[in-house]
């Protein structure tokens, strides 16, 4: 009886350090924001596996209806007609595959229904959010930051400083498409944070 307790007391005292071990290293990994391997230990905790896609035996139907339900926010205007109008107001008309109806989709409805899902979340975590363009912006203004400080990158001729050295060079931009892009946008946001301080 006396080698069973001894037996049964290393192994709860080596599991014991082994948890603690590995609870020390999880710390460590999410104090150094390295979420990927913190998130590679919680699914191995967990035992977590990912579902099996189940696609390989869909018929080609599904993947007609995939393109023709995600190919309406990448396809263009079909005249000329519908690019003025699309350029006006934000919106683009497009017709559906299957039945040629006509609807419209505008970026201020894609906008307000990405921020219901924060709102929602909100509502769900009980704290309170930033706003997707304050994300936005902090993320152009780190990104163009980074691009800007890396010399080798292939874009950093893109960010050149005008006289002053101490805004840059706004990018010409004759389409409102090139105008939003990232490029502009990312120059706008660093004169701007130059500009408040």
């Amino acid at each position: 009886m006396v080698p069973y307790k001894a037996a049964s007391y290393n192994v709860r005292k080596a599991v014991k350090e082994a948890k603690q071990h590995y609870g020390r290293k999880l710390e460590s990994q999410l104090q150094q924001n390295n979420s990927r391997s913190l998130w590679q230990g919680l699914r191995a905790i967990t035992d977590y596996k990912a579902p099996t896609s189940g696609m390989m035996n869909a018929d080609v139907t599904l993947a007609d209806e995939l393109n023709t339900f995600y190919g309406r926010f990448e396809a263009a205007a079909k005249d000329a007609k519908d690019a003025n109008a699309s350029g006006a107001n934000g919106c683009r008309h497009e017709d559906t595959a299957s039945t040629g109806n006509t609807f419209i989709i505008s970026e201020h409805d894609d906008r307000r229904a990405l921020q219901r899902v924060v709102r929602s979340a909100e509502r769900t975590i009980h704290t309170e959010l930033p706003d997707l363009h304050s994300i936005y912006s902090r993320r152009c203004w780190t990104k163009a930051r980074k691009i800007v400080k890396d010399l080798s990158h292939p874009n950093n001729g893109l960010f050149s400083l005008m006289r002053s050295g101490k805004r840059f060079r706004s990018l010409k931009a004759n389409t409102e498409r090139l105008r939003r892009s990232f490029f502009p946008q990312a120059i706008r946001s660093l004169n701007q944070y130059i500009t408040q301080y």
